[in-house]
């Protein structure tokens, strides 16, 4: 878990207080106190589970790779210190063609108004 019990009571603290001060005005002193206590033990297990969770997030980090033997570890040495920008010729880059889907064209065959209107009512009952 990151941190301490006191960050808790620090965000609770001051939660409570802004409830107390926000409430006091309309309500009565009991209620505004009794609001800003919910508030305040709320906050502080709110606190304690978002720290136990960030703290599990943090906690899951890859396992440690295996060290490399000998004659590995003066070629893993180098890499990643330099990067290899090259973009590539003309003549290499593949080209690019855009698609061209087929056309929708009017058929010359005349479709049955009956077999229309069962095809509509069909898509209206769905």
């Amino acid at each position: 878990m990151i941190g301490s019990w006191r960050w808790n009571g620090v965000a609770a603290g001051a939660l409570g207080t802004l409830i107390f001060l926000l409430s006091f005005s309309n309500n009565p002193l009991s209620t505004a106190a009794y609001r800003a206590g919910v508030s305040f033990a709320m906050t502080f297990a709110l606190t304690y589970a978002v720290r136990w969770m960030i703290g599990k997030a943090i906690a899951l980090t890859p396992p440690p790779e295996p060290e490399p033997a000998e004659g590995e570890a003066a070629e893993e040495e180098g890499k990643g210190a330099a990067i290899d920008i090259v973009t590539p010729e003309e003549d290499e880059a593949p080209q690019f063609t855009p698609l061209s889907p087929p056309k929708l064209t009017k058929t010359d065959q005349e479709i049955d108004p009956e077999f229309l209107a069962q095809a509509l009512r069909h898509m209206s009952e769905k």
